[in-house]
């Protein structure tokens, strides 16, 4: 999100998509973003005024300044460049290598400075995204092995320091999930919100307890495939990029839902 647009990463063509934040949701604006060979992941940070992509073709992070659109290189040099989002107060760029035995989080400053890099568990692998709790606390969706053959995908907490904290891991069919790939949080950081991909639909937790607490959107009901997510907190909408056959929205690429928590 930018001020007052939603902003989509569209990889075929390579170009992101700028829609108004309001109903009907018109497409402003599609900036060409060819110079970026393999665009993976997009993060918009308020305090730059920016998006962030990963490129794992070039081994680099970009940067899009709302003020001329402009893809310009961040940050070079680093390998397999997977999620990115934003820390609690903006500041920090999170970043995730892409990887089974990929191990740290690091930590950027706004210069593409590292700040720090955060060691994970050795039960972690293939970790897929992570976010910051107002509270410092780290929320990451990754594979955790159970035995040499044997795993499952699961949400843990971390603290400041790498230790665990929580962990979300359901032995129940219903509340399994497959390859969570997306988190965001809403405006108050009360609730993480999860893009349970690989089962093409959405499901609530509690930030704070990773409590299971109700499935959202789902491919049967809403006709939602392989999920992407964003969260407009001045208006509390969530919007869910939509993949796939299935499309609902002019574009095809977008599912608006507000958020209303009993």
């Amino acid at each position: 999100m930018l001020e007052n647009s939603i902003c989509i990463l569209c990889c075929q063509p390579k170009i992101v998509c700028i829609y108004d934040n309001s109903a009907p949701f018109a497409l402003s604006k599609e900036i060409p973003i060819d110079d970026i060979e393999s665009p993976h992941s997009m993060a918009s940070c308020r305090q730059s005024g920016s998006l962030y992509i990963t490129d794992s073709g070039t081994k680099c992070i970009w940067k899009v300044s709302r003020n001329n659109f402009q893809p310009t290189l961040w940050l070079n040099g680093i390998s397999k460049p997977f999620t990115l989002s934003f820390s609690a107060d903006e500041n920090h760029l999170l970043l995730l290598r892409d990887g089974k035995d990929s191990s740290v989080l690091e930590i950027y400053g706004l210069d593409a400075v590292l700040v720090r890099s955060l060691s994970l568990p050795g039960s972690f692998h293939f970790p897929l995204h992570a976010v910051q709790l107002s509270n410092g606390n780290f929320v990451i969706s990754h594979w955790k092995s159970e035995a040499d053959t044997v795993g499952k995908w699961v949400i843990s907490q971390l603290n400041s320091n790498g230790h665990l904290i929580s962990q979300f891991s359901s032995s129940e069919k219903l509340q399994a999930l497959q390859y969570p790939r997306h988190l965001v949080l809403d405006r108050n950081r009360q609730w993480l919100i999860v893009s349970d991909y690989g089962n093409n639909r959405v499901v609530l937790f509690s930030s704070k307890s990773l409590a299971w607490k109700q499935i959202l959107l789902t491919r049967e009901d809403d006709r939602i495939r392989l999920p992407r997510l964003c969260y407009d907190e001045a208006k509390e909408m969530l919007i869910v990029g939509n993949f796939g056959a299935d499309m609902n929205f002019p574009g095809g690429i977008i599912y608006v839902y507000r958020l209303t928590i009993d």
